[in-house]
């Protein structure tokens, strides 16, 4: 009997060891995670003050870049303008002064020339602005004869240096517009070079105009390869290789411009295909907020 109650004794100092050495073991592991939690977390507010750190500095050096770039396109464009302007007075008096053909197709590619870099000008300053989040909006009023005048001679020429014929559509060119007129005319630039650089020598793109349920359509119709649906979505971000490639030569920031102009105006743009192949482009922009804006303005 005396022999059982000791192993009875010796099986409850057993269990009390075993308990304590889980409880030994518990605590330990509660402290090693504790440990590692607090490891963890500094670690984490290391990595995440890192990373604050660096968005910072890549923010100050993006609007380093921004402001550089404004100053630089303000530097160039002076120059360029007087040397497309006295290119420009010069190709219209060749024909006065008999100026050799050889020398006019000199002219001609001056003239190309300096309008493919003013336009390249146009979007690195319009990105820059961006860029800055000071994107300027000044809205007033226009027809779209008006608008055209000045932009037909111009994509014209873009179209002649390639080869391709414009043809225009024009259903009501004295609709009136209240819309910031510089952010048009870059939306239509840019979708005109881009259709004309896809558009094969001796095509033609489309360019139309019409005024259809409330709202002001720009419709561009090119003779290129055409997009993928599926890549459509992806054609207007701005580190997206697809636009860059749907771009051509320049610096592939056309389409970018494209859909931001259209948002600041309140319109939208799309991409699809062309019902005769190729691709289609379409800017809307409401008119009943156009009517109302203005008439608040007057």
């Amino acid at each position: 009997m005396f022999g059982y109650t000791l192993f009875l004794l010796a099986i409850g100092d057993r269990i009390r060891q075993i308990s304590r050495d889980k409880l030994v073991a518990q605590m330990q592991l509660l402290t090693a995670q504790a440990t590692m939690t607090q490891e963890l977390e500094r670690q984490v507010r290391e990595r995440t003050q890192s990373l604050h750190q660096a968005k910072e500095a890549a923010e100050r050096a993006r609007q380093a870049m921004s402001h550089f770039l404004i100053n630089v396109v303000h530097d160039i464009r002076a120059p360029l303008n007087a040397v497309f302007g006295l290119a420009q007075a010069l190709w219209l008096e060749s024909e006065k002064i008999n100026l050799p053909e050889r020398y006019c197709g000199f002219l001609d590619q001056v003239r190309a020339g300096g309008k493919a870099l003013s336009h390249m000008l146009a979007n690195l300053f319009d990105l820059s602005q961006i860029e800055l989040g000071k994107p300027l909006v000044r809205k007033d009023s226009f027809t779209v004869n008006e608008w055209l005048e000045e932009l037909q001679p111009l994509i014209g020429l873009v179209a002649e240096d390639k080869g391709v014929h414009v043809q225009w559509q024009v259903t009501d060119g004295f609709q009136l517009l209240f819309a910031d007129r510089i952010r048009c005319s870059q939306i239509l630039m840019n979708l005109a070079h881009n259709a004309i650089k896809f558009t094969p020598t001796g095509g033609r793109i489309r360019i139309g105009l019409e005024t259809r349920a409330e709202h002001f359509i720009l419709t561009v119709d090119d003779e290129g390869p055409g997009i993928p649906e599926e890549r459509r979505t992806a054609l207007w971000d701005r580190d997206s290789q697809l636009g860059a490639e749907r771009q051509g030569e320049g610096l592939g920031l056309g389409l970018f411009i494209v859909k931001t102009n259209a948002e600041l105006l309140g319109g939208t743009v799309s991409a699809g295909a062309s019902p005769g192949g190729g691709a289609r482009f379409v800017f809307r922009l409401p008119l009943a907020a156009n009517v109302s804006k203005q008439n608040f303005s007057s």
